[in-house]
């Protein structure tokens, strides 16, 4: 993987755009011989994205597609044994994977590939972001507005997704009025997740 750099339990591409993206090896609760590698990709113009989230991800070895579960065991004898494995999977899935899915134009196009069956407030606001960004502000628009009405229909929203929904309609508001205002947003939230999430957007793999 010549163009991922390693930073702890991440691996990731390198230079940094728009779209992070890379891998994770999540510790178990129980034992820190036994991972769970997700691979994953996760807008940082989002207001949200101080942190790494797996919102959009797959696990590596996964069944279905990587939509299930697999733990990957690091013996204390040989911890390279199971590389040659993971080696192989990432190869065959997270590296199409994740450039199939890997700038702000392509998650407007195929962000619903990554939950077809969940519809979900994190991938509206992905696309509704993503088109804006990408120049599209009028079906960016409209995928914000819906995901407003969508939290004003609820009765008893979660304190987190309706503060989401404030930020989003004030960006909506703006690009309603001055389009190149929302941009500038959008590139400030970028800046202030790569901040907060300690990541140097020129990283480099050598």
């Amino acid at each position: 993987m010549p163009t991922f750099v390693v930073r702890g339990g991440l691996v990731f591409q390198a230079p940094i755009g728009d779209v992070f993206r890379g891998l994770h090896f999540d510790p178990s609760g129980w034992t820190k011989d036994i991972r769970r590698i997700h691979y994953f990709v996760m807008p940082l113009y989002e207001p949200t994205a101080g942190h790494v989230s797996f919102s959009f991800a797959r696990v590596l070895g996964g069944s279905g597609g990587g939509r299930g579960d697999r733990w990957w065991s690091f013996p204390p004898d040989d911890r390279t044994a199971p590389f040659k494995e993971i080696r192989r999977l990432v190869a065959r899935d997270a590296i199409p994977w994740l450039e199939r899915f890997g700038s702000a134009k392509a998650l407007a196009r195929r962000m619903r590939e990554i939950t077809p069956t969940l519809d979900g407030p994190y991938v509206s606001q992905a696309v509704g972001l993503s088109l804006i960004l990408t120049g599209d502000i009028r079906d960016g628009l409209k995928e914000l507005r819906a995901f407003g009405d969508r939290v004003r229909k609820d009765p008893n929203p979660h304190p987190w997704l309706s503060d989401m929904a404030a930020k989003l309609e004030e960006l909506r508001a703006v690009a309603e009025v001055d389009p190149a205002d929302a941009l500038r947003r959008l590139r400030e939230w970028r800046l202030k997740a790569l901040l907060e999430l300690r990541l140097d957007p020129w990283s480099r793999s050598d």
